[in-house]
């Protein structure tokens, strides 16, 4: 290892190749360092032709690429990131992010949209629910005038039926109070026959 002078890095320096196949984490660290400049060289290759295109968006790296290429290019002591690699990545970094956003806006319209309808079918269901009981009401009170009518004219049975409707509608106490009334008459059948009955 080379002492550095103030303000430098510090160097190794090999004293032969074998050391590379005796010792395996130096052949390790070769290697990553091997990969780690071809990767930059992709990436500076990448970043040129981006440029050379006038910088459109639409050919940044995204996803997992860009998120190897931030994790692999932080700066470190001994390489610098070349700035046309460092305006690419942050230009993925920032297209990125503007996704998220949209898809974020896309989502809280998205839910404000289903709140609204939800709110409209549960206001729409409310007012078809009273419609209906209103409609029952009506027909509990016109079966119940039926009915009372029917009771004043003696046709009980006529009378028992259309009652029997309007409590099934609607029961009240002055339904309640005409069937009292009604099961105090008794129901009489009779038939006339014009000739003799055996």
């Amino acid at each position: 290892v080379l002492q550095p002078r103030e303000g430098e890095t510090p160097e190794l320096e090999l004293a032969h190749e074998s050391l590379l196949e005796t010792w395996d984490q130096l052949r390790r660290w070769v290697e990553e360092s091997r990969e780690d400049r071809a990767f930059v060289d992709e990436v500076t290759r990448a970043a040129a032709l981006w440029e050379s295109r006038g910088r459109r968006a639409d050919e940044v790296w995204q996803g997992d690429a860009l998120a190897d290429a931030e994790r692999r290019l932080r700066p470190r002591g001994d390489r610098e990131i070349p700035d046309s690699v460092a305006r690419f990545v942050a230009a993925g970094r920032d297209r990125q992010r503007r996704r998220v956003r949209r898809r974020r806006l896309r989502l809280g319209v998205a839910a404000a949209l289903l709140s609204l309808v939800a709110a409209g079918a549960s206001a729409a269901a409310i007012v078809l629910d009273q419609q209906r009981r209103e409609l029952l009401r009506q027909r509990a009170a016109s079966q119940l005038e039926g009915a009372r009518e029917a009771l004043e004219r003696g046709a009980l049975l006529q009378a028992r039926a259309q009652l029997r409707d309007a409590l099934q509608a609607r029961d009240n106490a002055e339904a309640r109070a005409l069937w009292w009334r009604l099961e105090r008459r008794p129901l009489r059948w009779s038939v006339d026959f014009d000739g003799i009955v055996y």
